[in-house]
């Protein structure tokens, strides 16, 4: 008997026992046909290998308006009014399909009108009782009015499992005609009610119900043999009350789990055991036939981190931090991508983040083991995705020790696809049909997100996919059981709890031998082998593999990382410390001493932030900054460290503009605690902006003199770098014809931040241009200035006086008005009077000035708030979306406006990546993918009406102290230490002990669109950036030829010598255009281009030797060396480089970016001296490519879309240009 049957006997002669006194209200309902139409889907825990059969085709093809692999179809089985909004599915013996219903979903407070059942939701039976492959028959098997929304359901013989927060319940149909006759309550307490981060479907396997839960706690669930669980985290928001939900719930077992679960239990509830948890939100566990686990997990919204993957067993899956105190944004290191952060995946301790899909909501979750369609997606992880609208087919393959999935799909909205068919497409679930078919159940929804609904009509229905009439492949191989992997994972799981000597350890040090230090999966396997005795197994290990810290290999670096006991601290500060390792493994190092237990390990990373390698002390910094708020707390190493930042500081010295020469710099120091040696440029195109600070040194009270050279906290440079007693080139320190021994070497435009001592009584230095710069150009290359900013401890505002004058009757209005308006202009003083106003102490003469001067704060989320109790003034009516859909918009304008901070403000909240670059802030959903979870018409409504749907994550709170000030933000941190991020980005840190009252806010951050004063038009334009395909090929225009081999008509020319001409710079011989290189100077083309793809051919004459030139890109602005443009390098070694000249809007790959530089991507692509090398360069909106003899060597994004000249420069190097030639972009 296989593993369902049994299952299903057990179910059929075992009554499931329910928590305290059963249910007294048996349901049972008279079923309803329903007219016939098209229906549901089956799903994971189906493991059926059905022959390989032709089956006739039947059903109605829908339109053009899927993609699928090639000889598969899809056609429609179901549909309203056969069922609605349909959530989850599952086929029963009789391969009949049943599906729940959530038409109820979230309608508190006004949500989602539309439909509505008074009697509860439902679940429903569909059937093809005529075999022509579609549905013919649905009846209703049961209405509850405790069923909100159910999320799963899981048939067994007569019992129906049905998961609806906080409730499992099981309906039982004791007479076998189709309607439950009874209900009982297997589980309760799962939090989530109505709300899809709850509980989800039960999945049977080997005699044990496994199911997913999001992270919507608390989940607080006894089982009947007395075991509960427990998990939590800070997470509180989403549903129609503030759940009490907490971080450190200890369960029975003794662990704190967090988050999302992965669980397993006998049929009537008991031994509920945690196979892996910290997830966000996982909609549903999948099993294939040995047992291994697979779930796909959503991300917060925009951040492009959607994923399926693997269950390791006992994993945490690095949602929260692994407390569940505090958010991924709030752990975010300096750096670190979206993905890694958002995943943890930094973290010792978190498993490999699995498979990213990118945008998304995913959903369903299912395994292919059927050989019918084997050869497209056999032994394949399906995987719903109602935000990205498709079914995801994910091939497993082993890794060392564990199971990576390969990325495909089974259907997908079609690129193209117009009209609802394809753009509401929102597959909830999926699952295999009783011959080897996959049914893919609809939500049908013109967005998802927001826990929003936008269907009023809540019309669902069920796809089926199929192979197409004769259509046949070779079934993939993909199989994962029995191999290496699983057998070295079994033997490590093994080994979790026994002790660490003799045979055991001799086991335990093989499977360590055989880790190659690359695979993520091993090493949390080995990791999770040695979890509750680190310190023990650092100490094995050591002596067996690495006993010298500075000659660890990759495998031992990164597993003594995996451990960071305490005992490894001093190994792990002198690997940090250390001048010769990469800056991966020091970086490592400071991360494991982050992690590690201990006062040791703080101080450890002090070192490193005050005295370490100048490249990583910014990272320490950060670390201790971060650990102030929870682990390290009670150290309080953070005083005194921090950086600042420069917007809080004031100029205290100001040298004017230089171009050679020295000056003395002398400033007061008395009450300041940080300092900035700042050099700017001075409008010149800072090419030659090279600067030096002489001898930089503290004078203290007592007459001490403390040198600043090397003591830096952090330090930029515009190019080269920030260097003690040498230029930014690595060079003497020279200003004119003196060398000096002592400074420090710059390059505009720099930033050097200091911490002050206490005690100190002035700065004293020298500054003046470095030699290399005013060496060059004849001398007239270099401009810049210097300046000294200053930080002294601001003093506190006086809120509670101001709020005393507002409310004192007694006082004139002049002074009342005064106070009010100071108030208002800070962020907190605002929150004082928009409480003031809801309790309704504010005077009604006072209210018109107050709610003008609101309005005016800067900070969005305070202009939000306000508008619950303010009036407007001058408001306007929003138009609605019907007229909105009526305007074509502007991509150019759209991308204008989302970057203008002071209109639609959207980039000031909002990030959105283009190419390699991604913009703006965090304090609101990334919105890159917007358009693939909500349709044009759904997008506009979301920017109309933002509190209709706050995205998960984005709840704000008003925190009262016990001084009575308030602070408003998203909740990142709650435990002893409460982190809120405020709406302007600043970052609060509050003691739990005082916050005396917090209150959730129901309205969204981001005024509602007509309160941003955005005309219609302007919707439009930013609603076309929005949708835009950034990946569209562009069409191009008739070509025009720049130079031809003769004609130089197309150019004009600039140059530095204003005696010279043209003929004395360039000339035309045989085809060719020679530039000899000096004067400095540039040919300009007459005509200004904006988009376009420009081709020509270079090359440097051998005998003259390597050399350097340019192609400037989008040129505006008066002619100078070197203008305002984009630089396309032809440096010999370099082309593919870009520079950035004076300030062009532009963004490129912070990564490979210095300063105004930014270095190709690949190896040089040129050929050698002498040989012609061409360059094809893109020049398309906001997007920019390099490309050397064919090789994709470089990107930018964000550049301004502007009309420019294009520029082939002269730098001092003999080169030669021929077929220049340009294609203009139409769109």
């Amino acid at each position: 008997m296989d593993a369902l049957s049994t299952l299903q006997a057990f179910a059929l002669t075992s009554p499931i026992r329910g928590r305290g006194v059963p249910d007294q209200r048996p349901k049972r309902l008279g079923s309803e046909p329903v007219a016939s139409y098209p229906g549901p889907m089956p799903r994971a825990h189906l493991l059926l290998v059905a022959a390989a059969l032709s089956l006739s085709a039947s059903g109605q093809d829908l339109p053009d308006s899927f993609e699928l692999p090639e000889g598969l179809e899809v056609s429609l089985w179901a549909e309203s009014p056969q069922l609605f909004n349909p959530t989850a599915m599952d086929f029963d013996e009789r391969g009949r399909l049943w599906v729940t219903e959530a038409v109820n979903y979230r309608q508190w407070s006004g949500r989602n009108p539309g439909m509505h059942r008074d009697g509860g939701d439902r679940v429903v039976i569909l059937e093809d009782t005529d075999g022509d492959g579609q549905c013919d028959s649905s009846k209703v098997f049961v209405q509850d009015e405790d069923l909100v929304a159910p999320l799963g359901i899981a048939v067994i013989g007569h019992r129906a499992y049905v998961s609806c927060s906080p409730n499992l319940f099981v309906y039982i149909d004791d007479d076998g005609d189709d309607v439950a006759d009874r209900r009982e309550t297997v589980l309760t307490g799962f939090g989530g009610y109505d709300h899809d981060h709850g509980l989800h479907s039960v999945v049977p396997h080997e005699g044990r119900l496994y199911t997913a839960v999001g992270n919507a706690g608390p989940h607080v669930v006894d089982g009947p043999d007395g075991f509960q669980l427990r998990s939590g985290s800070i997470y509180a928001g989403g549903g129609p009350t503030y759940a009490d939900n907490k971080p450190g719930l200890v369960s029975s077992d003794g662990k704190a789990w967090t988050g999302g679960l992965v669980i397993s239990f006998l049929p009537d509830g008991s031994d509920i055991q945690v196979h892996a948890h910290n997830f966000r939100n996982i909609y549903e566990v999948a099993l294939d036939r040995d047992g291994e686990m697979y779930v796909a997990d959503n991300d917060d919204d925009g951040n492009q981190a959607c994923r399926t993957t693997w269950v390791m067993p006992g994993g945490n899956y690095g949602y929260f931090s692994a407390d569940g105190t505090r958010m991924w944004q709030a752990d975010r290191r300096p750096g670190q991508g979206t993905q890694d952060a958002h995943w943890h995946q930094d973290d010792p301790g978190v498993a490999p983040m699995g498979t990213i899909n990118g945008g998304g909501g995913p959903t369903g979750v299912a395994v292919y083991e059927s050989a019918l369609m084997g050869g497209w997606i056999g032994d394949c992880v399906l995987n719903c995705d109602a935000g990205a609208r498709v079914v995801y087919a994910h091939r497993k393959r082993s890794s060392a020790s564990g199971i990576e999935l390969d990325p495909g799909f089974l259907i997908r909205a079609a690129a193209d696809a117009s009209g609802e068919s394809g753009q509401w497409f929102r597959p909830s679930d999926v699952c295999l049909g009783p011959t080897g078919d996959v049914y893919v159940c609809d939500w049908y929804d013109p967005g998802v997100g927001g826990h929003a609904m936008g269907d009023r009509k809540a019309y669902g229905r069920i796809l089926r996919v199929a192979p197409k009439a004769g259509a046949t492949r070779v079934a993939l191989p993909g199989d994962v059981s029995g191999s290496d992997a699983h057998q070295r994972r079994e033997r490590a799981y093994a080994l979790r709890n026994t002790p660490m000597e003799g045979d055991a350890l001799e086991e335990m040090l093989s499977l360590v031998e055989a880790y190659d230090g690359e695979d993520r999966w091993y090493l949390e396997t080995l990791g999770l082998m040695f979890e509750g005795r680190e310190e023990e197994a650092y100490g094995e290990l050591i002596a067996a593999f690495g006993e010298t810290p500075l000659a660890w290999d990759a495998r031992f670096e990164k597993l003594a990382w995996r451990l960071h006991p305490a005992s490894a601290v001093p190994a792990f500060l002198a690997r940090a410390m250390s001048p010769t390792l990469s800056e991966a493994s020091r970086r490592r190092a400071i991360d494991a001493l982050a992690f590690a237990p201990g006062r040791a390990a703080a101080d450890a990373v002090v070192t490193v932030a005050t005295a370490g390698p100048e490249d990583l002390r910014g990272y320490g910094m950060w670390w201790i900054e971060n650990r102030d708020g929870n682990d390290w707390r009670e150290y309080a190493v953070f005083a005194g460290l921090s950086d600042g930042d420069l917007r809080d500081a004031e100029m205290a010295f100001d040298s004017g503009l230089m171009r050679k020469g020295i000056v003395d710099v002398e400033v007061d120091l008395e009450n300041v605690d940080k300092l900035w040696l700042v050099v700017t440029e001075g409008g010149n195109g800072n090419g030659y902006d090279w600067a030096a600070w002489i001898a930089p040194r503290i004078v203290m009270e007592d007459g001490r003199e403390i040198a600043l050279s090397g003591h830096w906290l952090s330090a930029t440079a515009g190019w080269g770098s920030v260097n003690v007693d040498r230029d930014s080139g690595g060079g003497p320190l020279e200003i004119g014809d003196a060398t000096f021994p002592h400074g420090i070497g710059a390059h505009a435009r720099s930033e050097i931040a200091f911490t002050v001592p206490s005690g100190a009584a002035r700065l004293l230095a020298q500054a003046g241009p470095e030699k290399n710069g005013t060496d060059q150009a004849g001398g007239n290359g270099t401009s810049v200035e210097f300046q000294v900013w200053v930080q002294r401890p601001e003093a506190p505002k006086p809120l509670k006086e101001w709020s005393a004058t507002v409310a004192d009757k007694s006082l004139d209005t002049e002074a009342r008005l005064a106070a009010a308006e100071s108030l208002a202009s800070d962020p907190r003083g605002a929150l004082l009077l928009i409480q003031a106003q809801e309790r309704g102490q504010l005077d009604a003469s006072l209210v018109s000035p107050v709610a003008a001067a609101l309005f005016r704060n800067p900070d969005l989320g305070v202009r939000a708030l306000a508008s619950q109790h303010f009036p407007r003034a001058g408001g306007v009516d929003a138009p609605s979306i019907a007229e909105l859909l009526e305007l074509q918009g502007d991509v150019q304008r759209g991308r204008e406006l989302y970057m203008d901070a002071s209109r639609a403000q959207c980039i000031t909240c909002h990030a959105f990546q283009l190419g390699d670059t991604r913009l703006g802030a965090d304090l609101g959903p990334e919105l890159t993918q917007i358009a693939k979870k909500l349709a044009t018409d759904a997008l506009y409504d979301a920017i109309l009406n933002p509190s209709a749907g706050i995205a998960f994550g984005y709840d704000t709170y008003v925190i009262q102290t016990s001084d009575g000030l308030l602070y408003s933000g998203f909740l990142l941190a709650d435990g002893p230490t409460l982190s809120l991020l405020s709406t302007n980005g600043d970052r609060v840190t509050l003691d739990a002990d005082d916050v005396v009252a917090r209150k959730k806010q129901t309205i969204s951050t981001m005024p509602e669109g007509a309160a941003l004063g955005l005309e219609p038009q302007d919707l439009a334009d930013l609603v076309a950036f929005l949708s835009a395909d950034a990946a569209a090929e562009p069409t191009y225009g008739e070509e025009i030829v720049l130079f031809d081999g003769t004609n130089m008509d197309a150019w004009t020319f600039h140059l530095t010598d204003d005696s010279k001409g043209f003929d004395d710079v360039w000339s035309v011989e045989n085809g060719v255009l020679q530039c000899g290189g000096s004067p400095a100077g540039y040919l300009r083309t007459r005509e200004t281009f904006t988009n376009y793809r420009l081709t020509l051919e270079w090359r440097f004459e051998p005998t003259r030797g390597a050399g350097n030139s340019g192609v400037l890109l989008r040129q505006i602005g008066p002619d100078k060396v070197w203008p305002r443009s984009i630089e396309a390098q032809l440096q010999s070694g370099s082309a593919g480089d870009f520079w950035n000249i004076d300030e062009f809007p532009m963004q490129a790959n912070p990564r490979r970016t210095e300063g105004r530089h930014t270095t190709r991507s690949a190896p040089s692509s040129e050929k050698p001296l002498g040989e012609w090398n061409r360059y094809d360069i893109l020049v398309d909106g906001p997007r920019v490519e390099l490309r050397v003899n064919g090789v994709l060597q470089n990107a930018a994004d964000w550049c301004a879309e502007v009309a420019g000249h294009l520029c082939l420069q002269s730098e001092g190097s003999y080169i030669e240009f021929r077929d220049v030639k340009l294609r203009p972009i139409l769109r």
